[in-house]
């Protein structure tokens, strides 16, 4: 197995010195040596435990290095002595906890999780269904990798029985979300067959839905949205309807379509979309399809840490009231954002940080953020939300952000992109707002020159601020 494929979520040290001094000497030695020493150590180690067709999950391990640290290869020697006391005792269902000394036998077992890779795979699919995000292991993964990963879970998932129905829970909003993501990463062919065998209730109404799912032909976000409520009705959603396939609905529908004579009068679908002041079919259908949970947020958040891949869209914050604006996202009049305008807003700034409008939930952690949502909150996007004219003001935006940030010099907007706006950062919640620790590269030197200030950011739209920690070289 690659050294790619280890993954560490929190490493910390509790170092007893003599005195004050020496213990913030050892701490600064101890971070010079990570890169150096300590992570080829951990490396070399875990890559003797793996295998290629297993994936090791270990909640917790503690080793006890004596206080004589001596130079850097002794402590990587320790280190990895009783690393490889502590792996040898692995074993599926033992306790929690293993802590190892490199006087004493290694005769605590540690708690481990083994999965096969198809295993992993399977819980990082149904996490993001459940959560629209992506469990910490695969956060280092290129998006493009994920994304085949989670399309062929996807296709699995969808051929067997049920489907994907038992995921399918909780309130309209929730199901909603779920049936978005699954759909979006399905093949077309298998999300119609997904589709045709699902039971929905009210023949008229899931009729009319099925014709404006065929009116949406080429409008792939909107057909998605569309389907999505197919997928996430239920009866208890519309009561007092009786309950048919999706095949039988549709084969009625198509049927009735081609018998509907052409005049005025129409078919009762059709006449109950002209009705007034009762909302049509139609009408009925958007206002379901494009249902979005409240936004204001009262309390704590409580969302556990999670890194955030594009968290360096932290830097165009001054610029986002005016970008949203000229995009007609918001109004002078309201310059707040709409639950309808959020998935369309989120697919911007997605596109400001990686060029391409081809989104997933799963990227949007940061995005989420700055739109005053929280990471949790479900957010529909997908590719074909944004227009010419939104691209073009994206890279406007990019470019007067360039030329205002002098220090940049000829910097070009894939340059601005690559360097500094898919930057990692770690996102963390509390009563107070967010907390945005930035990952730090030896160029960041050039935020010592940048005009605005990034430590304290509050748009017109957010309850809770952003603080920023973003250490320079």
């Amino acid at each position: 197995m690659t050294s790619a494929a280890h993954r560490i979520r929190r490493l910390s040290w509790l170092v007893r010195t003599p005195s004050q001094s020496a213990a913030f000497a050892r701490r600064q030695a101890l971070r010079d040596e990570l890169e150096s020493v300590l992570l080829p150590t951990l490396e070399r180690v875990f890559d003797r435990y793996s295998s290629g067709d297993q994936v090791l999950r270990i909640p917790k391990l503690t080793l006890h290095v004596a206080a004589d640290f001596g130079t850097d290869a002794d402590l990587a020697r320790r280190i990895e002595e009783q690393l490889h006391a502590a792996l040898s005792t692995l074993s599926r269902g033992s306790v929690a906890r293993h802590d190892v000394s490199i006087d004493a036998p290694a005769h605590v077992r540690l708690d481990v999780q083994q999965l096969s890779v198809a295993e992993h795979r399977r819980e990082l699919l149904v996490g993001y269904l459940r959560s629209g995000r992506i469990g910490w292991q695969a956060t280092s993964q290129e998006t493009a990798v994920l994304v085949e990963w989670l399309r062929a879970e996807a296709e699995l998932l969808a051929i067997q029985p049920p489907g994907g129905a038992g995921l399918i829970l909780g309130t309209l909003e929730t199901r909603l979300a779920i049936s978005f993501r699954l759909l979006q990463l399905l093949m077309p062919t298998t999300r119609r067959e997904l589709l045709r065998r699902v039971s929905l209730p009210r023949e008229e109404f899931i009729a009319a839905l099925f014709q404006s799912l065929q009116d949406a032909e080429h409008d792939d976000y909107r057909k998605l949205r569309l389907a999505a409520l197919l997928l996430a009705l239920r009866e208890e959603d519309l009561p007092g309807m009786g309950e048919r396939s999706v095949s039988e609905i549709l084969e009625g529908a198509s049927a009735a379509s081609a018998a509907a004579p052409s005049s005025d009068s129409g078919s009762d679908i059709q006449q109950s979309r002209k009705e007034a002041p009762k909302p049509g079919a139609s009408q009925m259908i958007d206002a379901a399809a494009w249902r979005l949970i409240a936004v204001d947020r009262i309390g704590g958040v409580d969302v556990p840490d999670l890194i955030a891949n594009d968290a360096g869209l932290i830097l165009l914050h001054p610029y986002l009231p005016r970008l949203f604006a000229a995009t007609g996202i918001v109004t002078t009049a309201s310059p707040v954002l709409s639950p309808a305008s959020l998935p369309r807003a989120a697919a911007l700034l997605h596109w400001l940080a990686a060029g391409n409008d081809d989104v997933f939930e799963f990227e949007l952690s940061m995005s989420k953020v700055l739109l005053g949502l929280t990471p949790d909150d479900p957010l529909p996007v997908s590719e074909g939300l944004l227009s010419d004219k939104d691209r073009d003001e994206g890279d406007a935006l990019l470019a007067a952000a360039s030329d205002h940030w002098s220090a940049l010099g000829r910097t070009s907007i894939a340059g601005l992109r690559a360097s500094f706006l898919q930057r990692r950062g770690m996102l963390r919640g509390d009563d107070l707002g967010w907390r945005l620790r930035m990952e730090t590269k030896s160029f960041d030197m050039l935020l010592g020159r940048l005009p605005w200030s990034i430590t304290h950011v509050k748009l017109p739209w957010m309850n809770k601020p952003i603080f920023t920690d973003w250490l320079t070289p």
